[in-house]
């Protein structure tokens, strides 16, 4: 029953998220700095789901990643399709597709794996990997925004 909840309650974050959170915040603010504060508010929340004894904040913790995530993933992809000009938003996209249903795969089979040796094993993995990427999208935030060569 509580994963069930759990897993309602981070639907409800995401259709949120979607219905009116990316939009408010695209229109407001650049997509660079949008995915750099949902990476950073990410982290965080992982970071507080590996604290012991404290399901109260987990919940929570949960549903503001669910929020998170939810705005992150379209203006990542805007990002990216940023990258080329029109003729190439075909094999950008494709491009793009390939490396997230690889990256799908690897998330379940290396999750499982994961937490078949501890439980919390694979969200101190995910909240490191957070941590890393927003390390990386504050130093992409710092260099020059160079299209890919056509």
């Amino acid at each position: 029953n509580g994963i069930g909840f759990f897993m309602a309650m981070l639907g409800v974050g995401f259709s949120i998220a979607m219905l009116y959170g990316v939009t408010f915040l695209t229109q407001r603010f650049k997509n660079h700095k949008i995915a750099l504060y949902t990476f950073l508010i990410s982290t965080v929340c992982f970071g507080v789901t590996i604290l012991p004894d404290q399901l109260g904040l987990v919940w929570i913790s949960g549903f503001i990643l669910a929020l998170a995530m939810a705005v992150a993933y379209p203006v990542l992809i805007t990002l990216y399709s940023d990258l080329v000009g029109a003729e190439r938003q075909g094999w950008i996209m494709g491009v793009n597709n390939a490396v997230i249903a690889v990256a799908w795969a690897v998330t379940g089979a290396t999750g499982g794996f994961f937490s078949s040796i501890n439980e919390m094993l694979g969200l101190l993995i995910g909240g490191v990997i957070m941590g890393l990427t927003t390390i990386g999208m504050v130093i992409y935030n710092k260099s020059k925004h160079v299209k890919i060569a056509n």
